[in-house]
């Protein structure tokens, strides 16, 4: 029963009392200084009378708070039943499991409670008392996540492991203590800083110049060392096209406006302004123009040197795309000389001389995206050649495609479509939940169904433990292959006693086995929620051929799993739908692993193509 049956029921002045008297342990609830004739008055007001500010239309921002607070409260539920079917599985006694439903009611009654309480306050325009009960509601539930969560045991559980943290540590001793607290906090793929604003962190034979606060100290080879005796992957997390950063010439005591170690021998690879200047004047950073070819050559030799001198097992590109740049504003960054002469050759006049909604400033557009766009499949190509098992990411945006290319012309679909990138990490960072769903459900509207892995992320800075949890959640009921944290430096003590989990399997590196355990514990779902499985032939058959594709790996066999699956979710989609009716949350959910299990057989398509 929601708060509108309560309020019909019992008044308002009911409600405050019910909700105070249902949960003694719950803080005291403050009465408020009007009588329910204030708040439901019989007489109508005419049309010129200013009605008082309790009358006033609701923001519709509290609106979506709600909501998002209901679907908070489903989504622990749905992570209660992964829970149960996780403990059945382990040959928990039914007396255990009949308490934990017990507990969980209780808890889920807890909640419905806070949140009819919250409604109450909304409807009386006490917004500080709802956005106070709101963090309430989060608070409980992220102990709850706290105390009782499943374990995925497939999935990515990745860090990025920024230059800062990598610099405090100081030498290996030091990051020997950094990668402790990641194998305590169950992670399993690390994002090394490998490369930032054109400084690497190895001694190269490409760059000109290593970081010199990590002078005198392979970092790298200690990274890749200390990640594989604790069962963890390393991947180079390295800066494309940006290519100098005034914080860090700050930090490193150089002027202002130095262009780094790159930029500064070679000024004609800069992509600046329209009047040459090289320095993007929100991020005060200076890119790389990526149509230059020696731009290009110089990075793919950079890449290569870190796949070939290094046993990484991954490269993840970031700032792969151009500078910001708000064309509403005519605020543009990008202005190469190669990308301008190369502009030219193909028929239009310089750039720099286009205003934003000029006849050929789409070309221009369009111009560049297809510059970055043919740096990721060299690129990519090449480091495949050299490393057929190299696992490749990119670090994206997660803005909506049109305005992604508008602003900063990243095309990952194209990418993803093209087959360039194992894993696609979008930034989705977020405050809370509701927004962090808001991200990733405009990514998935966009997100093609080809072989690339979706890894969304999780920024931890001012994020409570038990609200880290929630959003892992939140991702975990999505088409998704794991998450990445955001970052070392934010990983404090209370978020890896949090996280602390067993090893899971990595879905990109056994794809078929990560399909077994997932279907394994849906199977265990479905069999606590439906009295009937008639589906469960097509999914016998289906498991027997995925097992001879585990034992023997070729294209006849996947292609024949393949082909299994079909059968299995057509067979289940009708009782999907029909529990929809009933529980439409969990339906999505199960729908979402599905077809998170659907990609995960695409990109066993993928791993053959790369297996000589």
């Amino acid at each position: 029963m929601g708060w509108q049956w309560w309020l019909g029921r019992f008044g308002v002045l009911g409600l405050v009392s019910i909700v105070c008297l249902g949960d003694t342990s719950e803080r005291a609830i403050a009465q408020p200084q009007w009588s329910e004739q204030d708040i439901l008055p019989n007489s109508v007001y005419s049309a010129d009378i200013q009605l008082p500010l309790r009358y006033e239309p609701i923001p519709q921002e509290f609106m979506r708070l709600g909501q998002g607070l209901e679907t908070m409260k489903y989504r622990w539920q749905s992570s209660q039943l992964t829970y149960q079917a996780q403990q059945t599985l382990g040959h928990n006694s039914a007396d255990a499991h009949k308490m934990n439903e017990a507990a969980h009611q209780d808890f889920l009654d807890k909640i419905q409670r806070k949140i009819d309480t919250y409604y109450y306050f909304v409807e009386a325009r006490e917004f500080a008392l709802a956005t106070a009960e709101a963090r309430d509601i989060g608070q409980l539930v992220g102990t709850a996540h706290q105390q009782q969560t499943p374990t995925e045991t497939s999935e990515i559980r990745a860090i990025w492991l920024d230059r800062g943290a990598i610099v405090a540590a100081k030498n290996e001793v030091g990051l020997a203590k950094v990668f402790d607290r990641f194998a305590q906090a169950g992670m399993n793929v690390v994002f090394m800083e490998t490369v930032n604003a054109s400084y690497p962190i190895f001694p190269s034979t490409v760059a000109p110049e290593q970081n010199p606060a990590l002078k005198g100290w392979d970092a790298l080879a200690s990274g890749v060392k200390l990640a594989h005796a604790r069962g963890m992957e390393l991947h180079a997390w390295s800066w494309i096209f940006a290519a100098a950063n005034q914080r860090h010439n700050e930090i490193m005591g150089q002027p202002r406006y130095y262009l780094g170690p790159v930029l500064s021998k070679n000024p004609d690879w800069v992509a600046g302004d329209r009047r040459g200047e090289p320095f993007h004047y929100r991020s005060r950073k200076a890119f790389f123009d990526p149509a230059h070819p020696e731009v290009q050559a110089y990075l793919i030799d950079l890449l290569t040197e870190i796949a070939t001198k290094y046993d990484v097992d991954g490269i993840q590109f970031d700032y792969i795309r151009y500078p910001f740049h708000e064309v509403t504003r005519n605020e543009v960054y990008g202005f190469g000389d190669a990308g301008r002469e190369k502009f030219r050759r193909n028929g239009y006049r310089d750039p720099t001389l286009l205003q934003v909604g000029d006849r050929h400033w789409q070309a221009w557009q369009d111009f560049r995206v297809e510059q970055v766009d043919q740096f990721v499949e060299k690129a990519s190509r090449t480091l495949k050649q050299q490393r057929p098992d190299l696992t490749l990411s990119a670090a994206v945006f997660a803005l909506p495609r049109t305005q992604r290319l508008e602003q900063i012309q990243q095309n990952w679909e194209a990418w993803i479509e093209n087959g360039d990138l194992d894993l696609l990490v979008p930034m989705t960072y977020a405050n809370n939940a509701p927004a962090l769903a808001e991200l990733t459900e405009n990514l998935l509207r966009s997100f093609p169904q080809r072989s690339t892995l979706l890894v969304p992320s999780i920024r931890l800075l001012d994020l409570e433990s038990g609200l880290a949890l929630d959003q892992r959640e939140l991702l975990r009921q999505l088409p998704t292959a794991g998450n990445a944290f955001f970052a070392a430096s934010n990983l404090n003590a209370d978020v890896v006693e949090s996280l602390g989990t067993r090893p899971a399997v990595l879905p990109h590196r056994e794809p078929l086995q990560a399909i077994a355990q997932r279907f394994q514990t849906l199977q265990q779902e479905w069999s606590l929620s439906f009295v009937e499985t008639p589906w469960e032939a097509a999914a016998t058959v289906f498991i027997r051929n995925l097992q001879q594709s585990q034992q023997n790996f070729n294209k006849k066999n996947l292609l024949l799993t393949q082909s299994y699956w079909v059968d299995f979710r057509q067979a289940f989609q009708p009782h999907l739908e029909t529990y929809a009716k009933q529980n439409p949350y969990q339906a999505e959910v199960w729908q979402h692993r599905l077809d998170g299990i659907e990609q995960l057989l695409h990109y066993g398509d993928r791993q053959l193509s790369f297996i000589p």
